[in-house]
């Protein structure tokens, strides 16, 4: 007898800021954030292929199950590491995460590059190496407007 059942194998490159951007993951505990997304991924059956981020953002890159949607996963991954801080890890400091993401399919023969832009994140920073594509966390800049032409952004008068 053949027993069928869905199959998915699609990589997905997260990003997330802290809100307003402020640098608020601290070495003291970055180690034990990126432990609480490997946990929150297993339970939900997805392989972390790579974490890894800066004190203002992070950067995850799983294999997506069909046991959980994407939106679910990510709510639970920052509502959960944003409790764990506030509660366990620096219980008398604010913390939050800005509320939009970014998710990015990835190729499997870009896993490899993509693993290394993760873990490389401080690098990357420091050296001002980053890729625009992966660092697209959902924010979105509105072009500055000139109250002289009625409201429209500079580049549409």
């Amino acid at each position: 007898m053949i027993r069928r059942r869905n199959y998915l194998s699609l990589s997905v490159h997260l990003l997330w800021s802290t809100k307003e951007r402020y640098p608020l993951i601290t070495s003291e505990i970055e180690t034990r954030l990126y432990d609480y997304f490997a946990a929150v991924a297993r339970r939900h059956r997805c392989d972390v292929l790579a974490s890894g981020g800066t004190e203002n953002h992070v950067h995850l890159l799983l294999v997506q199950p069909t046991t959980i949607r994407l939106c679910d996963l990510i709510r639970e991954l920052k509502a959960g590491s944003s409790r764990l801080i506030q509660e366990t890890l620096k219980p008398d400091t604010w913390f939050d995460w800005q509320d939009n993401y970014g998710a990015i399919a990835v190729c499997p023969s870009h896993r490899k590059h993509v693993v290394a832009y993760i873990q490389n994140q401080k690098q990357h920073h420091a050296n001002g190496t980053t890729l625009e594509l992966y660092e697209i966390d959902g924010e979105i800049y509105e072009p500055e407007t000139d109250a002289s032409s009625g409201g429209r952004s500079a580049e549409g008068a």
